[in-house]
């Protein structure tokens, strides 16, 4: 959410062709050294069509993929995107596609990709004090990509090689992420010629502030979320003695917060409360992301002891997948009850009851709790993968065929369900098509080496079968060609 002007130039980190210099901020927060928020906005708008958008983004995602820790659990993902689409239908995007994810990392972040991609990191979650100041910071992004802040940066950069393209500006997210990759990939600038300018004005952050403050009121949450968020953390990094060099020279200043504090105040005041489906996905977080389960089941123990909570059912629910982290699957168990008895149907409290039946040995119990849950929430991502998973842990091929179809039809198709097609072929004894499913998972997560090489293995397999053959070699020359377009930049 910084504001200063930077230059890429195209280099190499594994695929990626780019360097960066990228936009962030530096705080000191809640024990850490570093927060950055660095914003990009969108990169699509109006420049590219339609087909060359989609391509740019899926090349995109791919190398986020590859390179950042998404977290991939369902309850999560439909969380982050059922706010972000709550907060874009506030917007003047409403009808545009957009893609939110969180990834799995403790600094305060968010970004914006091109064509809509936005991400939010689990720090950022776990250390806002209310969900509309979570919220602030993604309608910033989304603002960033409804005013088209970047478009114009991009609209003569080669749309010959979208690949290498989309490795750019993912590289500018790498390169925030991380300070020793974003310094190793600056160490290359001027191995490349080509070079693209990005640039971000004051006005650019003043508008976003603005936009988002409106996209807030009128989503439901709390427009002072954005004021109040600024202040926090320039009173976060003050006691610093020697604060980072972006810190000093791009500060959230104090006139950013009273320029933001005074379009809030427009608003009419009053108060606003959370969702109970934050604060749950907040306590899941808490457990996915520790470095440490028993440090996370003593915060949760504690919690619950001293009722220091605001949500009783998420701290209990966070306490129980904490207590399944260590494996205590029958202490885990009565906690989920516990939940259930409060009249608590969620999707992911039932998937985590269904996990402990199947851990304490009762495969039966957890298949019946998947079916039913199927029925409760038709479609649901996080149930089906349970399900399938128990099937194919018991040799059940037959049903997860019939489970991994119903999952392609009501659910986005993801590398998870490409695992899981490779590991029911490879069960019955189809090593092409098992093979062919894994460079599919690896495609998706950005590791094309490796898909090719799982298609040579499945092409050696395949031998004569026209079918399957045919389908191997176009993939294997689409690959190839992305593969070469990469290579060329490195030259």
């Amino acid at each position: 959410m910084t504001i200063f002007q930077f230059s890429v130039s195209h280099v190499g980190r594994r695929f990626v062709a780019s360097a960066v210099l990228a936009s962030m901020m530096v705080f000191a927060i809640g024990g850490w050294a570093e927060v950055r928020l660095p914003d990009m906005g969108d990169s699509t708008v109006g420049v590219f069509s339609s087909v060359e958008e989609a391509v740019l983004r899926r090349a995109f995602l791919r190398t986020i993929r590859a390179e950042l820790d998404i977290i991939e659990d369902p309850e999560v993902e439909e969380y982050i995107t059922s706010l972000g689409q709550r907060l874009v239908e506030a917007s003047d995007g409403a009808g545009t596609s957009f893609n939110f994810f969180m990834v799995a990392d403790r600094a305060i972040n968010a970004f914006a990709g091109p064509g809509g991609v936005i991400a939010a990191n689990t720090g950022l979650m776990l250390n806002t004090e209310t969900e509309s100041e979570f919220a602030a910071v993604i309608a910033h992004e989304i603002a960033h990509v409804t005013q088209r802040h970047l478009a114009r940066s991009i609209e003569a950069a080669d749309r010959s090689n979208l690949p290498a393209l989309a490795g750019m500006l993912a590289a500018i997210i790498i390169g925030s992420q991380n300070a020793e990759m974003g310094a190793a990939t600056a160490s290359a600038v001027g191995a490349f010629g080509t070079q693209m300018q990005l640039d971000f004005t004051r006005a650019n952050e003043k508008e976003a502030d603005r936009v988002g403050i409106q996209i807030l009121s009128k989503a439901n949450l709390d427009p002072r979320a954005v004021p109040n968020f600024f202040e926090r953390l320039q009173q976060a990094y003050r006691y610093y003695s020697e604060p980072p060099e972006f810190l000093s020279t791009h500060p959230v200043t104090t006139n950013r917060i009273a320029d933001s504090r005074g379009r809030a105040e427009q608003h009419p005041y009053r108060q606003f409360q959370d969702s109970h489906a934050f604060l749950m996905v907040r306590a899941k977080l808490r457990v996915l992301t520790a470095a440490e389960p028993r440090e996370v089941l003593r915060y949760f123990a504690d919690r619950l002891a001293t009722g220091r909570y605001r949500d009783q059912a998420a701290t209990r629910y966070g306490h129980a997948l904490a207590l399944m982290a260590v494996e205590h699957w029958a202490a885990a168990q009565r906690e989920l009850q516990a939940v259930m008895a409060g009249g608590e149907e969620q999707a992911g409290v039932l998937i985590a009851m269904a996990q402990t039946e199947e851990a304490l040995g009762h495969q039966a119990k957890a298949e019946r709790r998947y079916r039913q849950g199927l029925e409760l929430f038709p479609g649901n991502r996080g149930i089906q993968r349970g399900l399938i998973k128990l099937l194919l842990k018991v040799g059940r091929t037959k049903a997860a065929t019939v489970a991994l179809r119903d999952y392609r039809e009501l659910a986005l198709v993801d590398g998870i369900y490409h695992r899981l097609m490779a590991e029911n072929y490879e069960l019955q004894g189809q090593r092409a098509a098992s093979y062919l499913a894994l460079a599919e998972h690896h495609y998706y997560y950005g590791r094309l080496d490796i898909a090719i090489q799982q298609l040579h293995l499945a092409r050696k397999v395949a031998g004569d079968a026209y079918y399957q053959a045919s389908r191997i070699d176009a993939r294997m020359a689409e690959w190839q060609h992305e593969r070469m377009q990469r290579a060329e930049i490195l030259k």
